[in-house]
């Protein structure tokens, strides 16, 4: 699952680590342009999934996050994600982001597990 901020011209912007523009978009702020050729900057996530014959690439187009859950090293959001050849395809992805036994934040591997009322207040945010 390779996640990465790119422009429309494939520009990897290096400088943009995907929780820090997770947040941005959960804040509703731009990603900017990119520096090599002015295009809008964009959350990119490429999935692979049993039966899908191809791999599929998603623009993150909201995300909203369950900030009171930072405290405990623990990070959750609910991306709601577009497919990059199919607007119409939308999928919602459960993510997380936890601090690893150095203090620093690491990709979750499984879906985040959370509460019923954590659950219904990322749902009422999308």
């Amino acid at each position: 699952m390779p996640s990465r901020v790119t422009c429309s011209e494939n520009h990897w912007a290096r400088h943009w680590l995907c929780r820090d523009a997770a947040i941005a978009i959960s804040q509703g702020a731009s990603l900017g342009p990119c520096t090599r050729c002015g295009g809008e900057l964009r959350y990119l996530v490429e999935q692979q999934f049993v039966g899908w014959s191809s791999t599929a690439r998603f623009y993150l187009k909201r995300a909203v996050r369950l900030e009171t859950a930072q405290e405990e090293g623990y990070d959750p959001f609910l991306f709601l994600l577009e497919n990059a050849d199919d607007p119409n395809d939308v999928k919602v992805w459960p993510f997380y982001w936890i601090k690893n036994k150095h203090g620093k934040w690491h990709v979750g591997q499984f879906p985040p597990l959370l509460s019923r009322d954590q659950l219904n207040s990322l749902l009422s945010q999308l």
